[in-house]
Formats: structure tokens, sequence, C-alpha cells
């Protein structure tokens, strides 16, 4: 066959020295071997050329033996004739074989043998998927298995069976036909594969669907969601299986028949790719197997079930007894099977055939003739003469046969037996052999069967139809028999590997024209090239004349006979190469298939062929009374590709004769054409191919066969495609990989300078000097093969090389180091030894210059004792003659002295005469200084006196000064007052005059208003206004200027003479300048509630305030309030004005029916004196009822204008609410805006607007404890406000839905005010609405709470956001609780209490079933997007930085480019951090904050591990090591943040990770790893280790220390649970509630949107 491959230049030689280099000390080859298929050797001794031969020493390594190659010089024409080489150890375990530099029979061989020991029974191989069969249960079919595959590309996921299917999908999702292949001999596991496949595909829409993360979390909570079609189509496998499987001496569950299954999806851009319908076409049912079975085989599964699980009734009905009772079933002697229970199996049955629709009825009309069968083959047919033949008609199988076939006994019994032969027109009746009689009977049990069975195949198809058509795209699977070569092979075994050559032809031509595509897309160099095809052996088989066609000659000849057809086929193929004749005998022929040689025993082969019965006994059972049995006939009657008319066959109604002999399709032909179908089929698809292995022939677990396995290898056409891609350039590598993995072959400036692909040439180039051995394409590099192989020892030498280099520094580094040591230390004795030296010599110079010393001091000494001594004795000498004449001297003095005495003496005898004078003089001395004294002490009291006199008149002057002050104010404010009185009387007197005016103008009106219907007839005196509301209404104390003018609001203010200042139509200031504030204050005695005057009169401003607020009044007016600049001014116009209120307040004390206010007013001497004021509230609220009502019309309002400009709106209580009514926007404009009537409002000028403080939106509210009545007025004006339409919508829009939650900062902390007052301002409405007595409004305000919360969190997936509203939720909740607890005291609110309780239970949902819910899914959908990035792919820990990315197979991994990693670790401790402060800032529970943190720490737990789990190829050392960092990085956070408890959900990953850095060499490791890892089950761990892959500076983990990891963790001894989940979650319990009464801590509110007018409605 010409086949398209790269172009070689010719070869120039065999150059053997060259080839010997790869034969180096250390290298490892492979030889063959009988019992192990290849054995692996070790070069022990290089090769030596002796006598024209060449001896290579090898040591075999699982032995130990030595073995020794030895081959002449002159039989070596290529590398091919050595043995083979072994590939690079980093190719031990490759995923896809075609990858391998070696690319040979041995290499192959050696990596499935690898991979099979490691536990990966699945290995691709080009387009090929090898399926090794390990005999016992594997966890790789789950449906987080199947998640990991879908919508992933094949070489980013180990290989699968799922990873074909999914390819398989993704191509057909395309629009291109899929089929897949499955192959491979009885036991390999093919029938298991197929449904594999089918059951992905069934749910891989569904599993697309589901989301990873969340998988990640709970991998148990993934629901696959299947269609009743899907359903049906995985319901047709156990049909199939248990009426076309048996069991054999390879497999306990064969499937006896080959089947073509296509599903048909619906249209992709629907949006749901679903299995529409499905279609099963079926190939050669092994008939033979219906009556006879060798030693340890069974019949078809569905016979021993029904023996087995058929009910008592049915079981007598149908005749059926144990197994061992029925002939077609006891042959083998093995009806029960170990692994197969036939009682669930039966179950299984009759649910898939109620699946696909079939009644209850219809089920045992099957097994009714399943029954009929069993019992046909217990007749007995005995010997009649010599040529005859019998059937007792006693017999007892027979007449039950009969019975459940609906058929005549004699007939049957007769056609059995008897044989009739038409010659011409005359019928001939000859009796036949027991033997012959014994195949007839059997007949009629393989043409039941098989009618039976095509039956159900017509029935599956019919219900799979359902919404498939033509159009749709499909994906085919073929289940069909691998290749056949057994002791004794018959007509079955020819039909199977006929079909397998042809499969094998197309797998061929698939495989080349794959090839050449990538060629010529590449741009590759290429031309034909000679290759092996085994066209001729189908031509021997298929071709017109052939083996089929003279096997069909044969059987359509009466005379014709099994050795007739060895004489024709021995005569016409003698000379065909691919043809031989049996060595014994004449009953053998050989064909040389693909494989191996396989020789057939011609013996059968017609009857085979055949495949009928005579037409006696196919009337016989076309004259059946039943109905099932003549519609499975008629459906197959004359049909040649399974198909057939419907429709019962009466009794009575003759049958239609078959076809001759001579025109009747024989089942050869019928194979043939229909193996033609399923090629032309395949050809028009996209194929994939699965080769499954039967590793063992005793099914032992995990037990590996080597000659065995090597047989099917070659016979599933594995090494053929081997062989096709070494014609080629085997290995091919992206210019990124090959210089990512290769550049270290180069100087490091190529590296930085050139691009890739020019690197790439530059490389190879610089390796290779044969131009054969590689081409260059558009992106890949590509090799011949082993060069890969060449290219890793260079660059191995290259590492030994760097390393010596590095070796050798860090060797020179530590010598160097150690000479400067030994240096240093030389020069540290030598210098304690000199040291030494001269201290010694120093000691004995200092005791020489000591001795010198002592002797020169001895000598002075001596010298200065001799001097001491003269000086001594001259100095006695000296001394005393010093005495001798000092006493001379004092004796001359004394005799001297002695003279001068005697002579005083006798002086002073003379003048004490004279004593008498001397005492007058002293008495007249003594009394001069006492009077001296006297009149000393005498000026010093009246000075005193004087100084005091002084002070006094200093005190009195001030006293009268201040006095003087005060009076003379007092006098001013008086004359002021009596001013401003006299003018007001004036007033009151007109205004007066004006309101009676009006009274019966409005009398009038209102009269008139309801004779004609506009109004109600209302009680005469509410229309009425009294004297004396009409006087309380002029005397009362905000009125401060008369006004004349009655002219309505819409008027120009007017201005006050005095002040400026800007009035109302009312002579008033406005409301905007009296009222900046409405904040109430409290008085700190009696806690009565008191709302601040306005500026504009003082002295209402100290009455309504509290003594503090009435001294800073007083000692700091505003200059807007008095006429002078002087202190005393001021003060006196404040007293006048308090003095004014005062004399008001009492002119209204007696006013009737008028409900007292205590008024606050402040003295001089800061004192509080409360005095009554009347208001007549009542009859306002009467008249605001007229007022209301007056809006009917446009007329009554304008005549009701005046009386509104007249009402006395100026009450503290609606002050506030009337000033802010005049903002624009604002809630009380926008409630009044569609049906409130217009009320006058005071109209504000520009100047006065500048000029007005700016309004507070503040309110300061205490708890009420007054015993004051509620106030009329303001209930009305709450209630009005409250029951209006878009009350909830304003409150909910500005409170709720566009409330601009605080920033979380960490540097600044948030109050409870800035954070908590929604809750607050909420809690206030509801208790507004339980004073007002409206429940009905309070359960629908409520319940809008309740929604626009929820709606708030749902719509905005801001996590600030959401805890935000629970710190809220929970804050309204324990306050609302709060008020239960008050109005419980109250006595009959049985009504509110309902309410309450409802309400709390509503807010208590909300809290716990939707906000909590909510905020923690969302924390751990986040905290599981970043775990990955964060603890499993970050790499911070410096030195051991991984290259390979995690997502690559092991082989790619070498080549692929360091990754570069963004810091995931930071993100995720930024959000753990983020979480943390916004918990405490928003002052969440700390329940709550426990339980987010937890799931936060949990969800980073199972989702690392579950993803150290999933992720293949993953872990290794580095990546341990890597994993260890971050979780220390994360703990060390979570001790800062004070969350340390929460550290035990992540001390399984921490072991995971422990564990990977441990040794893993020896099976004695294994005990370290369970002893560390104590928290992981042995699952867990052997599916860590599975994922384990060795990466540089690493020890590869060893198949023994594997192997005993898989011993402890098999799965047939316990089932353990490997993914975890987050389900079920721990019990957090609800939020704690206590009632919140301290409402202090959020107050004062904080500035909000809301319209200001909503302060009306605080408390």
């Amino acid at each position: 066959m010409d086949v398209s491959a790269p172009a070689t230049p010719p070869t120039k030689g065999f150059d053997v020295s060259k080839a010997l280099l790869d034969y180096r000390r250390g290298a490892k080859a492979y030889f063959p071997d009988k019992s192990d298929g290849w054995l692996m050797g070790e070069v022990e001794s290089e090769a030596s050329i002796e006598s024209g031969n060449i001896r290579i020493g090898f040591r075999l390594t699982d032995s130990n033996l030595v073995h020794s190659y030895s081959a002449a010089l002159t039989s070596l024409a290529s590398n091919a004739d050595l043995p083979p080489l072994k590939n690079p150890d980093f190719m031990d375990e490759v995923e896809d074989l075609s990858l391998l530099s070696y690319l040979h029979e041995p290499a192959v061989f050696w990596g499935i043998k690898n991979r099979f020991a490691s536990g990966h029974i699945y290995t691709y191989s080009g387009m090929v998927l090898i399926a090794m069969n390990p005999f016992q249960y594997v966890d790789l079919y789950s449906a987080d298995i199947m998640r990991e595959y879908v919508g992933s590309k094949r070489q980013e996921r180990n290989p699968h069976i799922y990873g074909i299917a999914e390819e398989c999908y993704r191509a057909m999702l395309e629009g291109k036909n899929q089929s897949v292949i499955v192959s491979g001999e009885s036991g390999a596991g093919k029938t298991q594969s197929t449904k594999y496949i089918m059951q992905y595909l069934a749910v891989v829409d569904s599993i697309s669907k589901i989301d990873t993360l969340e998988a990640l979390m709970r991998p148990e909570a993934m629901t696959i969601q299947k269609s009743e079609t899907e359903d049906a189509v995985l319901a047709s496998n156990p049909i199939l299986e248990s009426f076309g499987n048996a069991k054999t001496t390879r497999n306990d569950n064969s499937s006896r028949f080959g089947k073509f299954v296509e599903l048909f999806f619906s249209d992709p851009k629907s949006g749901s790719v679903r299995i529409t319908g499905a279609q099963v076409r079926t190939y050669l049912l092994e008939r033979s197997r219906l009556i006879f079975q060798p030693e340890t085989e069974r019949n078809y599964h569905i016979f021993y079930q029904l023996c087995a699980a058929a009910p008592a009734a049915e079981r007598k009905q149908l005749g059926l007894d144990k197994w061992e009772s029925f002939h077609y079933l006891n042959q083998g002697r093995a009806g029960v099977v170990k692994n197969i229970n036939d009682v669930e199996e039966f179950k299984a049955t009759q649910e898939a055939l109620s699946t696909l629709g079939m009644s209850v009825s219809m089920q045992w009309d099957i097994f009714r003739l399943c029954a009929a069968i069993l019992h046909i083959g217990n007749i007995v047919v005995t010997e009649s003469g010599a040529e005859g033949s019998t059937i007792s008609e006693s017999d007892v199988a027979l007449s039950q046969c009969c019975e459940l076939l609906g058929i005549n006994a004699k007939d049957f019994v007769k056609w059995v037996t008897k044989k009739q032969t038409v010659i011409g027109k005359e019928k001939f009746v000859k009796d036949m052999k027991k033997d012959v009689a014994v195949v007839a009977r059997d007949s009629v049990t393989k043409v039941i069967y098989t009618k039976l069975f095509d039956w159900l195949v017509k029935a599956i198809n019919k219900n799979l139809k359902r919404e498939s058509n033509n159009e749709q795209h499909f994906i085919g699977v073929l289940d069909i028999y691998g290749f056949e070569h057994f002791k004794k092979n018959s007509f079955e075994q020819f039909c199977i590997n006929y079909a397998n050559e042809k499969l094998q032809q197309e797998f061929n031509a698939h495989v080349f024209r794959i090839e050449q595509e990538g060629y010529i897309q590449e741009a590759i160099e290429w031309t034909f090239i000679e290759f092996a095809d085994n066209q001729p052996c189908i031509d021997l088989i298929e071709a017109r004349i052939g083996i089929l066609s003279l096997l069909d000659e044969e059987s359509r000849l009466q005379s014709g006979s099994d050795a007739t057809l060895i004489s024709k086929l021995n005569t016409n193929f003698d000379k065909n190469k691919y043809y031989s004749k049996g060595r014994f005998g004449n009953t053998e022929f050989t064909v040389k298939h693909y494989a191996v040689d396989v020789s057939y025993t011609v013996t059968g082969f017609i009857d085979k062929n055949k495949d009928t019965m005579s037409d006696e006994l196919q009337d016989v059972l076309a004259a059946s009374t039943s109905p099932f049995l003549r519609e499975i006939l008629g459906h197959s009657s004359g049909r040649e590709d399974g198909e057939g008319g419907a429709g019962y066959v009466s009794p009575g109604k003759s049958v239609e004769r078959r076809k001759s002999t001579m025109t009747a399709p024989t089942l050869g032909s019928m194979f043939k054409n229909s193996l033609q179908g399923l090629m032309a089929t395949i050809r028009e698809t996209e194929g994939h191919y699965i080769r499954c292995i039967k590793p063992n022939m005793a099914k032992a677990a995990f037990e590996f066969e080597g000659a065995m396995v090597l047989s099917q290898l070659k016979a599933c056409g594995v090494l053929e495609t081997i062989k096709i891609s070494n014609a080629g350039y085997p290995n091919k590598l992206s210019y990124q990989q090959f210089a990512t993995r290769y550049d270290i072959l180069v100087p490091s400036t190529f590296r930085e300078t050139l691009a890739k692909r020019e690197l790439c040439v530059k490389i190879v180039t610089t390796v290779l000097t044969d131009s054969t051995k590689y081409q260059f394409g558009k992106t890949k590099v590509f090799l011949k093969s082993g060069q890969i192989a060449f290219f890793e020892d260079r660059r191995k030498d290259r590492i030994n090389h760097f390393a010596r280099l590095l070796t050798k520094n860090a060797k020179r580094f530590i010598e160097r180091k150690r000479f400067l040591m030994l240096k240093e230390a030389t020069l540290a004795i030598q210098n304690a030894s000199r040291m030494y030296l001269a201290k010694k010599k120093l000691g004995e110079l200092k005791a020489d210059a000591a001795a010198t010393k002592e002797k020169r001091e001895r000598e002075i000494r001596e010298r200065k004792a001799a001097t001491k001594i003269q000086s001594v004795w001259r100095g006695y000498r000296a001394r005393k003659m010093y005495k001798q004449n000092y006493a001379r001297v004092v004796m001359l003095q004394s005799a001297i002295r002695t003279k001068a005495s005697r002579k005083l003496l006798k002086s002073l005898k003379a003048d004490a005469k004279n004593v008498e004078a001397v005492k007058e003089k002293a008495f007249s001395l003594e009394a001069k200084v006492v009077s001296l004294s006297q009149a000393l002490r005498d000026k010093t009291m009246e000075a005193k006196e004087l100084q005091e006199k002084c002070a006094s008149y200093e005190s009195h002057l001030a006293s009268w000064k201040e006095k003087f002050e005060a009076l003379d104010a007092k006098h001013k404010a008086s004359l002021a007052e009596n001013a401003a009185l006299a003018k007001e009387i004036v007033d009151l007197k007109r205004e007066q005059d004006i309101i009676s005016s009006e009274r019966d103008r409005f009398s009038h009106i209102v009269a008139q208003a309801v004779q004609d219907g506009l109004l109600p007839n209302v009680d005469a005196p509410a229309l009425i206004l009294t004297k004396g509301s009409i006087r309380a209404f002029s005397q009362s104390p905000y009125r401060t200027a008369p006004s004349m003018d009655r002219v309505p609001s819409r008027e120009p203010p007017k201005t006050h003479p005095s002040r400026g200042k800007t009035l109302d139509t009312r002579g008033r200031p406005p409301v905007a300048t009296v009222f900046p504030s409405i904040r109430a204050s409290a008085s700190p005695s009696n806690g009565m509630e008191l709302s601040p005057a306005p500026p504009s009169f003082p002295g209402l401003q100290a009455a309504l305030s509290p003594p503090s607020m009435a001294r800073s009044a007083t000692m700091n007016p505003s200059p807007d309030m008095s006429r002078t600049g002087s202190k005393r001014g001021e003060q006196a116009a404040q007293r006048a004005a308090a003095a004014a209120a005062a004399a008001t307040t009492t002119t209204t004390n007696d006013s009737p029916g008028m409900m007292k206010r205590p008024v606050r007013i402040p003295t001089m001497r800061s004192t509080s004196i409360f005095e009554e004021t009347i208001v007549d509230d009542a009859e306002r609220a009467r008249r605001k009822e007229i007022v209301r009502q007056s809006s009917v019309s446009a007329n009554i309002q304008s005549i009701f204008s005046p009386l509104m400009a007249a009402d006395p709106m100026e009450d503290d209580d609606l002050a506030g609410g009337v000033m802010m009514a005049s903002a624009p926007g604002s809630l009380l404009s926008r409630l009044s805006s569609s049906d409130a009537p217009k009320t006058h409002t005071s109209t504000v000028t520009s100047e006065s607007t500048q000029t007005t403080p700016k309004v507070a939106t503040q309110a300061t509210v205490s708890p009420r404890t007054t015993s004051m009545l509620p106030n009329p007025k303001l209930m009305a004006a709450r209630a009005e406000l409250l029951t209006r339409p878009d009350f909830n919508d304003i409150i909910c829009d500005n409170v709720i839905r566009n409330l601009a939650i605080p920033t979380v900062d960490p540097k600044q902390t948030l109050t409870r005010r800035q954070v908590l007052y929604p809750s607050f301002i909420l809690n206030s409405l509801i208790s507004m609405h339980l004073e007002q007595g409206m429940l009905v409004q309070l359960n629908n305000f409520v319940a809008d709470i309740c929604f626009d919360i929820a709606s708030v969190v749902v719509d905005n997936p801001d996590k600030t956001l959401t805890a935000f509203w629970i710190s809220n939720t929970h804050a309204l909740l324990q306050l609302v609780l709060h008020t239960q607890t008050r109005e419980q005291k109250k006595p009959n609110n049985l009504a509110s209490l309902t309410s309450l309780r409802a309400i709390l239970a509503e807010l208590q949902t909300l809290l716990e079933t939707d906000l909590i819910p909510i905020y923690i899914k969302r924390l751990r959908d986040h905290t599981a997007s970043l775990t990955i990035p964060a603890i499993l792919e970050n790499q911070d820990l410096p030195g051991l930085k991984i290259d390979a990315s995690s997502t690559t197979s092991a082989f790619w991994s070498v080549f692929s480019k360091p990754s570069d990693s963004t810091n995931g670790l930071t993100k995720l401790r930024s959000f753990l951090t983020s979480t943390h402060t916004t918990l405490r800032q928003f002052f969440c529970h700390e329940a709550l904050h426990t339980h987010a943190m937890t799931e936060i720490m949990r969800t980073i737990g199972v989702v690392a591990f579950n993803g150290m789990l999933v992720k293949r190829n993953f872990l290794n050392f580095k990546r341990g090591c890597q994993i260890q960092y971050n979780l220390s990085q994360i703990e060390e956070l979570c001790a800062r943040l004070g969350i340390t408890s929460t550290l035990d959900h992540i001390d399984l990953v921490s072991q995971a990770a422990k564990i990977l850095t441990l040794n893993k060499s020896e099976t004695q490791d294994v005990a370290a790893v369970f002893e560390l890892a104590y928290l992981l089950n042995p699952s867990q761990i052997e599916k860590l280790y599975s994922n384990y892959s060795t990466r540089d500076l690493d020890s590869p983990m060893s198949l023994e220390f594997y192997e005993e990891i898989r011993s402890r963790a098999d799965p047939s001894r316990h089932r353990d649970l490997v993914p975890l989940s987050l389900d079920p979650e721990p019990d957090y319990g609800m939020l704690p509630v206590s009632p919140l009464a301290d409402t202090t801590q959020y107050l004062p509110l904080p500035e909000l949107t809301i319209p200001p007018e909503f302060f009306k409605l605080l408390p």
C-alpha cells in the first residue's frame, strides 16, 4: 500500500561504532521472552568486537541474571538489529505511547506494563485508547470524575474512556458524526467500556451545567438530570446483555454478538444537547451457544435468570425447574457465577423492559418462548431402527414445549424425525437418523431464539427512535468481538476475524490519513512509502472467488458437504500466500491474518452458514396458536437485513413457503453485507478507537501476563500504528516545548537573542549532524525515532557537566573556606605564642626594673632618714633656745602690766564718788522710751480702721452700682413691654373683628354647601368658632407682630419695620427662621419634652429652653434679636419677652376646655417657674377636618384660604413638619401632591433664605416618660402620613433601596449610629403604627420591609451590603422584641401582641432563612474561587518554584514553559481580613462572625483537598512544600485575627501536603505516611499518590511503595469516602436575640437622604 510519509535521503551505510555509543555502561535495553514478553537488562560490560562478532554484557533487572548479547557484524544492517534501547526514565509512565522517543514494540509493552502496575488502566497510543481490564473495582467512573472531563481537552486530563467520549461529543457539536470502535478479546472489558461511553454521553449535557466550584465544595450534591430518552437508551443495555451475553472461560459477561449503537443528539443551537433517540444494529449472534456450551461456560443469561427468579405461579405455569434439569443449561456445569446475582439481574431485565414500554403480559410472552426453548432441549430423540429416529409422545418436555409454543405435538414430532424431499411434483418422506433429528430439533431452538433476539432489537429501536431523525448528528459506538485465535476455530471465529481484518484496514487507512494531514499542515516534505496492507487477505475472504463465495456455493447444493468445501478451497487458493492447507488431515485450512496465522476447522461450516430449518417445521411454527410467536416469525420471514413485515399469522392461514435453498441468503452473505454497511458508516464518520486488553487468564486483580498482553497488542493493531509512525517522524514537539526543554544545550546568549524557532534550529543543528533525522515545520520540530532519547542524553550530559562544574566550584569554595579558616587559626596561634613570649620577657624586665627601683628607693630612704635625724636634732636645739627667750619676755611684760593696772585702779576709785547723777539720767531715758511706744500703737490701730472703712465703701459702691444698672434695665424693659402690649391689644381687637366677620361668612358658605350637597351635614357646634377659642388663638405666645392683611400666602411677604426681617402674611417671621431645628430637648429635672424657641423671640426661647440654654441665650444673644448692641439692653429685652409670655399665659389660664401645657420660663437667677398655656387642640382638629372636606371645590378652597392662614399651625409639635414641608421633594409635599388639600405655607424670600440657618436633619429622641395625654393634632398628622398609599414605597426606597451604606475602613472605626440607624428608623415607624392602632398597615409595612431587604441583598452581590443588612435586621429584631416586652405590660393589648409576634417571626425568617444563608453562600463561592490559586497554585516559597503547569500531562510537563502564577494567596488573605473587619465594623453578632469565618475555613479545606484529588500529575515534593508554606501564612493570619479555632478545618490539607514531602522509596515508608496523615483514610492517601508526579530534584515514587499504599486502600475490604464535602453543614444555631432598650446608641441620627418631614413621625 502506498502511503505518504516524510522523505528521507538514501542510507549511506550503517555505522556500527556510532550505534554502539548508545550501549554505554548503565544503558538499558530489552530482550524478548516467551513467558514475560520482553525483559529489561542493563549494560554491565560495554561492547567489544571479537572475531567479527559484537558482544555486549547485560544484567537482567528482574532476575539479576547475566545475559550476553552476541551478533555477527555482517548481520547488522541497522539499529533495529541491535537490542531495542530503553527510553529516558521520565517516559516510563508516559500517558501517550506515541510520544516515546524509541517507538518500538518493547517500549510500548513496558509503557503499558509500568502504568498498569501504578494503577493506571488507560493509556493513549496516538489516537487509540488502550484499556486494561483490572478485574477489580476502581473508582474511576463517578459523577465527579465525569465532571473533570466535561469541556476539557484530551491532553489536559489523564487517559480515560471519558476523554474519548468527551472528544466525540465536542466534535459532534461541531457538526461531525462520530464513531467509537471498541474491540478486544472476550473478557477484555468491551461491553463495560461501551456502557461507560453511553453513560457519559447520556449525562454530559447535564454535568456541563454543574458549577465547578460547587462541585468542589459538595461533590455528593451534584444531581445529574437525565431525560426519559436517555434512561431508555441506558435501559437497552440490560436487555441486550441478558439475551446476548453469556459466561465464557475468559469472561463472566461476554457479549456473544456485535452491536453498533447510534446515539442521535438534538441541535446544538437549541442550547441543550441531549440524546433524542438511538438505533441498535447487531451482528452475528452466536447461535451454537444455545445448544452447546463448553466446560465452565454458560448459555445466555436470561435462561438462568428465569430459573432462579421466576415467581412460583409462573414457574409452575412455564414448567421451570433448577438450571441443572435442562440439557441446554447444564452442559458447561457453571450455572452459578460468583459475581453475578441472577435474581437481581432478572429484576433489572424486567425494569429495563418496562422502561422501553413493554407491558408485563408481553414480557411473559417473551419468557414463555425462553421456557419453551429450554423444554425443546430436554426432548429425547431415540433411535428407531438403523436409519430412523423417534420421540415418545409421553415425553413431558415435548408436551410442555408444544403447549408453550401453541403448536401441534404430532406435527412437530413428525417433522423433527422425518424429512420431505420434493422431486418434480412428487413428495417423498424419509426417516432421519438420530443425529440428524437432534440437529433438526436444535435448529428450531436456534430459529426461535434468533427471531426473538431480532424482534427485541427491533422493539428497542422502535422505542428509542422517539424524536430522532436522519438529519440529526449521531455518535456511533461499535462493540465488536476482537481477534480470536483458539485451539479449535470454527465458522464463528472465521467471521469474527474477517470483521477485524476489515476494521484493521480502515484503522490503518485512518492512521495514515491523520499522519499525512499533520505533515501537510506543517509543510513537511514527504513522499509515498510502501507499507504492508491486509487487502490481499481481505480479498481472499470476500472476493468474487473467495472463501465466502465458495462457502455459499457449496451451501446451496443439496449434496454440498464440508469435505467438498475444503477441497475447493485447497484447489482455488493453493498459490495464495495468505492461504495454506492444514497440516493434519483434510479438515483444516489456515489464513494468514495481519495479527497471527489462524487455522480453521471446516467441520460444520456449511450447516452454520445455511442457518435454516426445514420448510415443514416452519409450517408447524407458523400454525402456532401463540400470537406472539407468529408475530416474531412474521417480522423475521424472508428478511435479509434484519427487517421484515409485521403482523400476526392466523392459525388456519397457509404460510408462504420459504425461498428455495438456491436463493435463500446465507449467514455468511448477510454478515458480509452488514459488515460492508458498517464500514461505509464508519468511513463517513470521524473514528475513535478503544482497544481493550485482558491482562491475565485467571481474572486476577492487577495481574500482568506479558506474553498474553503482547499477543493482544499485536491482534488489536496497536503495534501496526507504531510501525506507521516510525516510518515518518514520530516525535513532534512545538518550538516552545522543545526550546524550553533543550535550550540548555546551547550557550545562554542564544537563548536571550534568538526567537523560539531560530533557537530550535540552532539547538537541533548543533546536536544532530544527520539532516535526515529532523525537519522543521511551521510550528513544530519533527524528529525521527530515538532522537528525543538522544537529546535527553545530551541534556543529561550537559546537566552533569553543570553539576560537576557546580560541584567543583562548591568544593573550591569549601576548600577555600577551610584554608581561610586554617590560615586564620594559624595566625591566631602565632599571635598567642608571640604574645606569651612577649609577656614572659616583659615579666623578666619588670622584675629587673623592680629590683633596681627597690635598691634605689632603699638608698633614698636611708639618705632621708639621716637627713631627718639631723633636722630633728637641729630643731630641738632651736626650740629649746626659743622657749628660754620666751619665758624671759613674758616675765618682763607682766611686770610692766602690773604697774599700769595699779595706776588705773587709783583713777576708778576717784570716779565712784558721782553715782546718783548717773541714776537720774537713766530714769529719764526710760520714760521717754515708754511714751514713744504708746504713740506707735495708737497710730497702727488708726491706720487699720481706715483700711477697713475703705474696703467697706468700695463693696457698697459696687453693690449700688449693680442695683442701679438692674433697675435701669428693668425700667427700660417695662417701657418697651408696655408699648408692645398696647400695640398688641389694638391688633387683637382688629383681628377679633375680622375673625367674627369671617365666621359669619364661613357659616353662610358652609350652610350653602350643605344645602347644595357638596358637604355632609355637620353639627353646628363643630363649625362655630367660639369666643374662647378665638381668644386663645389671639393670645398665643408665638404671636409677636400684628397683621391686618388677610391675603393668602402667594402674595409677597411683608417686612418688619424695626428688625428688617421678612414676615409672613400674619406678621410672623418665616417658619424656616423661627424653627431652625426640630430637635427636642428633655428637661433634666422631670424629663418633659420641650422644643427650642426660635431665635427671633428671645423670651420664647428662654421660656422653652432648660436653664443652661437660658443662660447661654442671656450671655450670648443673637444680634438679630435685639435693637441695641448693649448687653443690658439685650437682657432687658429678654426679660420683657419673658414677662410678656408669662402675662399671656396668665390670661389664658381660665379658658375652658383647654389642655394644659407647661412652659418653662427662666429668671435672672436661672431658676425655672412653670406656668400653664391653654391650646385649643380639639377645636383646631375640627377646623382642620372642615378644611380637608373643603377641597371638593375650587371656590370653597379659595374661601377657606384665609381661614387656613389663621389656623394656628405654630404648635411646637408640628412646627418642624410645617417648616420641612416647604422643602422641595419632601415627604409631605410628595404625599400631599395628589389628594391632600392645598394648605397655606409661608413664603420665604431669597434674602431670608440666605440668612436662615440650615434646617437640621437630626433628631434627639428620648423615651417618653411624661404623663401628658396624646396630642390630637400630632396624632392626626401622623395618621394621615402613615395611611398614604405610597408611604411604604417612599420609606423603603429612601431607607432601604437607595440607602448608601457606610464604607468600611480598617483605619477608621464606625459607630453604632452610623451602622444601625436604619433599624432604629424602621422600629420607630413600627412603634408609630402600634400607637395609632394601624395593625393591618403595620403588617403590610413589615412585609414590604422584609421584601425590600431581601430584594436588595439578592439583587446586589456585594457581601458588605449583605453583612450590613444582616446586622440591621438583627438589631431591628431586638428592638421589636423590646417593644413587645413593653406592650406586654399594657392591659387589653392582645391584638398588638399578636401582630408583634408575627413581625418577630417574619424578621427571624428573613434573617435565618434568607440573609444569612445568602451571605454564607457568597462567602463560600468567593472563597472557593480563591482557594485553588491561593493554596495549591501559589508559589511564594523561594527556591522551590515549579516550572511545569499543573494542567499539562506528565510527559508534556517537561517541555512546558514556567507559568507566571498570580499571587492568589494575597487575595485570599485580603478577603479573610476584609470579611473579619466588615463583621466587626458592622457590629454583627459574635455567633455570625464565628459562623462566617468557620465556613470560609471549611471551604478552604474542602476545595483545596478536593483540588489535590482531581488535579492529575499535580502533586510532587515541591508542591507539598509550597502548600505547607501557603497554609502557614493562613494560620498566621488567623492567629492575628483571633480565629485560631477554625484552623482544624485545614488540617486535612496540611497533612496531605506533608505526606508529599516524605520519602517514598521503600515499603517501610508507608507506615510513616499513615502515622503522619492520621486524619486521611487509605483511599484518600491512595488517590493523592495516584496524582503524584516526579519533578527535577525529586526522588521518584517506587512501585513497591505505591503497591503497598494501594493494597491498604483496597475497595473490596472497605469503601472510604474520598472527596470531602461542605454538606452536611454544622449546626450553628440561630443568632441569639435579646431585647434592645438602649436606643441612645443610635442617636443622633446621621444625615439621611430621606424627606425631612419624616422626623415628624419620630416619638
